[in-house]
Order: structure tokens, then sequence, then C-alpha cells
């Protein structure tokens, strides 16, 4: 009893550490994004720029994929 006790909560305390750990990461996530946002919609940025700005658009979605899929998880 006592040791599943403790395995709850050692389970619990990684939950609210998982919660915690998408949260922070969710807020520079959004500004990453936000700009990136900003600077697609510029006209007079080079194409490599422009290519550059799509790698990082792509890559801030793929995040903020894994983080919903992270809090997804953790509210099972």
């Amino acid at each position: 009893m006592r040791t599943q006790l403790i395995q709850s909560a050692k389970l619990a305390s990684l939950g609210t550490l998982a919660a915690g750990v998408a949260h922070e990461l969710n807020n520079p996530l959004a500004v990453i994004k936000g700009f990136a946002q900003i600077l697609s919609r510029e006209t007079h940025i080079s194409d490599k720029a422009s290519d550059c700005v799509t790698k990082i658009l792509h890559a801030s979605r793929r995040m903020e994929k894994i983080i919903i899929d992270l809090r997804n998880y953790i509210m099972r």
C-alpha cells in the first residue's frame, strides 16, 4: 500500500511538472510564431529570408502540436 501511494505521488508530481513545462514552453513559442507570421506577410524580404521564415513557422506549428499532445496526455 505504501509503495502504491509513493508511486501515485510521483506520478502526480510528474503530471504537475509536465503541465508547467508545457505552459512555460507555450509562452515563448507564441512570441516566435507571432513574429514569424508578421515576417511572412512582408513583401520586401529576400527569398532566403522568406524560406527561413517558412521553416520557423513550420517548426513552431510542430512544437505547438507537441505541447497540445502533452497537455492532452496529462489531462487523461
